[in-house]
């Protein structure tokens, strides 16, 4: 395997105890984390994203590999924005991941205040949302994209918008649609 840390003009490296922002507004729930780290191994950039909430540290892994491919919105217009397509995937980081997905189903109102176990991890298919995330390190320094997640007999599915800003050290891990909360935390936790 091959390791690269990756620099930036602001430092990356966060404290755990770094705050987690839960925000409730119209109906949706946005839970922002705060980067421990971000390193580029084997060509997919690794972005441990994790912070604290209500004294514990929550969070979880993303890692976006480098081959997204570009569709544009306009064929007939090469200039027009583009969707970028991949994979990505939430990886556990144990404790801190059980903790993640149990407040999700909490803040939800899914659970009856039981524990959740995170698999270790979930692929999603992604779409960049005019934003190339394998050029995540670029100038711009943010990457917005949604996220769609399938159950293994293709009748559940989610959404959740992943977005990642280098500036302000953040993953955004915002919902899409009330909709999906019961399958986004199936598929976060349960065996596909």
């Amino acid at each position: 395997m091959f390791l690269v840390a990756v620099a930036l003009s602001a430092p990356v490296a966060r404290a755990i105890a770094a705050p987690v922002t839960l925000a409730e507004e119209a109906g949706s729930i946005d839970i922002d984390l705060p980067f421990e780290t971000i390193t580029k191994v084997d060509g997919a950039f690794r972005i441990d994203a994790r912070g604290t909430y209500d004294g514990q540290s929550i969070g979880f892994r993303l890692v976006l590999p480098a081959d997204w491919k570009a569709e544009p919105l306009d064929p007939a217009d090469i200039t027009a924005t583009a969707l970028y397509r991949g994979s990505a995937r939430y990886v556990s980081l144990g404790a801190e991941s059980d903790r993640f997905v149990t407040l999700l189903a909490r803040k939800y109102r899914l659970e009856d205040g039981a524990s959740l176990k995170m698999l270790p991890s979930v692929t999603a298919e992604g779409v960049g949302l005019g934003d190339d995330p394998s050029r995540i390190m670029d100038a711009a320094g943010s990457v917005s994209m949604k996220f769609l997640l399938h159950a293994a007999d293709g009748q559940r599915r989610a959404e959740v918008y992943t977005n990642v800003d280098v500036r302000r050290h953040v993953v955004e891990f915002h919902e899409k649609d009330p909709a999906f909360r019961r399958d986004l935390v199936r598929a976060l936790t349960e065996a596909r």
